[in-house]
């Protein structure tokens, strides 16, 4: 397995690939997805364009399994300058294997070399195993908006990195 930044022309040759992972990996959890025909395109290209040095592919065997995007430069409702993991999407038939894990390391090291003290995120609050991963890794619930949950990482004090689960 490896991770690789693509530039744009291999963002766009990937594109397909990512869709079907995105689409894969939300088939069970269709309320936290975007849904209509080319939605995900569109979705995944405003990830890319919005950060294209926080966003994330893992390849294994030279194919894409997995990808993460992170905004490292992101302002929260209250004008706070923070690091935003939107995605985190590992490929069902790969889920289990550390590669959520793997990816979260990578995305918190983007977060610190952009000079950030914080990584947050959105999750579904249905999505239990996303959430325990989160929370292993040192993340906390901050609050709750419908049916998503935010969740914060201080990246100025040592905390857990998943590593005490292997």
């Amino acid at each position: 397995m490896r991770i690789v930044v693509p530039n744009s022309r291999q963002f766009r040759r990937l594109l397909p690939r990512l869709v079907e992972i995105y689409e894969r990996a939300y088939r069970d959890m269709p309320e936290y997805a975007e849904a209509r025909p080319g939605e995900v395109e569109g979705y995944l290209t405003w990830l890319y364009r919005g950060d294209p040095k926080g966003f994330f592919v893992v390849f294994d065997d030279g194919r894409p399994v997995a990808f993460a995007a992170v905004h490292g430069e992101w302002y929260d409702w209250r004008g706070d300058l923070m690091a935003e993991l939107h995605e985190l999407v590992v490929h069902p038939d790969y889920q289990g294997r550390g590669i959520g894990r793997q990816l979260l390391e990578v995305a918190e090291e983007y977060a610190r070399r952009c000079g950030r003290d914080t990584l947050d995120l959105w999750v579904g609050e249905h999505n239990d195993r996303a959430i325990r991963l989160y929370e292993k890794f040192g993340f906390r619930r901050v609050g709750q908006w419908r049916i998503w949950v935010r969740m914060v990482k201080d990246l100025t004090s040592p905390q857990p990195t998943g590593q005490e689960s292997r």
